[in-house]
């Protein structure tokens, strides 16, 4: 039995396993997985639906959560509230803690630098990940005008602090 016969034998509950511990697999193991599941795809499977938060997009390359963020390949939802929402108020707590543990500039300024950086990713990432939602349209809309939103809140923020 070839690999690809091994892995079309498979249910989908398991191709669909595999591919959220992609990780775990050599690269031609990942290739044969999101093949099957991309197969699985185009014959009409659920697969994608229920595992967009984890997976990357059929026929994607790159499996680096900063590639993919970028990308725009992660879900609208995990890509605004975590990658977002939830990694803004990380940065934050975290150039405050080393701030105060620190006592040094020259190491507050490389992390705020880090976070600039992570902050470019995200709003790209979020305005891509925006334009390819299939939902409601409004969801996608409303991502994009927070993103303008915080973009001049954060343009403001740094002219009025000068």
């Amino acid at each position: 039995m070839t690999p690809e016969e091994i892995w079309q034998a498979k249910s989908d509950e398991e191709v669909l396993a595999a591919v959220q511990r992609l990780d775990e697999f050599t690269e031609v193991g990942k290739s044969l997985i999101l093949s099957e599941f991309s197969r699985r795809q185009l014959n009409g499977s659920d697969l994608l639906t229920t595992a967009e938060d984890t997976i990357a997009l059929p026929g994607s390359t790159s499996y680096s959560p900063m590639v993919r963020l970028w990308r725009g390949e992660f879900s609208l939802r995990i890509t605004y509230w975590v990658y977002g929402q939830l990694g803004y108020l990380v940065w934050g707590v975290l150039i405050v803690l080393i701030g105060r543990a620190t006592h040094s500039a020259a190491i507050v300024s490389a992390f705020n630098a880090a976070h600039v950086g992570y902050y470019v990713i995200v709003v790209i990432g979020t305005w891509r990940s925006a334009a390819r939602y299939e939902g409601n349209p409004f969801w996608g809309d409303l991502a994009k005008v927070a993103i303008v939103l915080g973009i001049l809140e954060a343009v403001a923020t740094r002219v009025l602090l000068r």
